[in-house]
């Protein structure tokens, strides 16, 4: 009977509180678990960032790993994620620098998966069929992640080219500085984009005069 009690008891008993038993340290096993994961390939990042949470690394280890990784679209849907749900947080565990730092490493994620993705367009024909499944893995990354990833129609004619994750992210969060910004759009050529996020600060103006700027005779 009592090796029986002993047995449920077992059971019942969470991985966490074993480990504990055992004198494990569960959340470094959850940060180990996540680094193999990654070094196992880039495709185990998803399984390796629902390793990353259960541990004790911050918001940008966890982001450095996935771009270190190679998966600069999962890092940023994560930082968005991040500035999401601290924006509806009453208490919030970051500064205003820290937010904006936060939200323009998540625009620059973005960009880079762009900046990939027409670095491999512009080499053979035996790359274009890679391209276009790497682009459609991006937007597809951005439009499952519910309504944080989704961006209004309008977004995506005026800025075929963007990610719907970064036009929407564009569209919805504040934190970013507007002039900063639409310079990095610009340098990267979604210049449509520069005109979602001015719109949606409701600044066109910022963005017509950069055009201006832009194209002036020097």
């Amino acid at each position: 009977l009592n090796e029986k009690t002993a047995v449920l008891n077992i059971q019942k008993t969470s991985p966490e509180q074993y480990a504990q038993v055992l004198g494990l340290n569960i959340l470094a096993l959850y940060e180990q678990a996540g680094d193999r994961k990654l070094k196992e390939g880039n495709h185990n990042a998803s399984r390796a960032l629902t390793l990353y949470k259960l541990s004790n690394l911050n918001v940008h280890q966890i982001l450095k790993r996935l771009i270190l990784a190679g998966r600069p679209d999962l890092a940023a849907i994560h930082a968005s994620f991040i500035l999401s749900s601290n924006a509806n947080n009453e208490t919030s565990g970051f500064n205003d620098t820290e937010i904006m730092e936060l939200s323009h490493l998540a625009i620059k994620c973005y960009l880079s998966c762009v900046e990939r993705v027409s670095s491999k367009s512009d080499g053979s024909g035996s790359n274009n069929k890679s391209t276009n499944k790497n682009n459609s893995q991006y937007n597809r990354m951005g439009d499952n992640t519910i309504t944080l990833q989704l961006c209004s129609d309008d977004a995506k004619i005026v800025e075929p080219n963007a990610p719907s994750g970064l036009l929407s992210f564009l569209e919805k969060n504040k934190d970013y500085d507007l002039k900063f910004v639409l310079k990095l759009l610009c340098q990267t050529g979604l210049y449509g984009a520069v005109f979602v996020a001015s719109h949606s600060r409701k600044r066109i103006l910022v963005a017509l005069e950069l055009f201006a700027l832009s194209f002036a005779p020097k």
